[in-house]
């Protein structure tokens, strides 16, 4: 498969972010930099994430397992759960969205 890198303007675009944990709170910090409206959801948040909330007034937590329509409305979706079933569910979602 080959990968080709293109730049997005993600200034106030709606990102959906999946999951809570490390890998998310990268994900999260390096978005909200960038100006995104970012949506977490998660049962559970790290505190760093929470900690980038309180700086960055465009990151909403939602505390609470994914569902799917969590990621509508999305210009993009980041997965980033330790489940493999729930990053898979959410990458199939995603290609229904892309083509259906």
């Amino acid at each position: 498969m080959g990968y080709f890198p293109f730049f997005e303007n993600i200034m106030d675009k709606r990102i959906a972010v999946i999951g809570g944990g490390r890998v998310a709170f990268r994900k999260v910090r390096i978005l909200a930099e960038y100006g995104a409206v970012i949506t977490v959801t998660a049962p559970y948040v790290c505190d760093e994430i929470y900690e980038l909330a309180e700086r960055y007034k465009k990151i909403k937590i939602n505390l609470k397992p994914f569902s799917d329509d969590d990621i509508e409305d999305a210009s993009a979706v980041i997965s980033a759960t330790s489940e493999t079933h729930v990053n898979l569910h959410i990458y199939e979602l995603c290609r229904e969205k892309i083509f259906p």
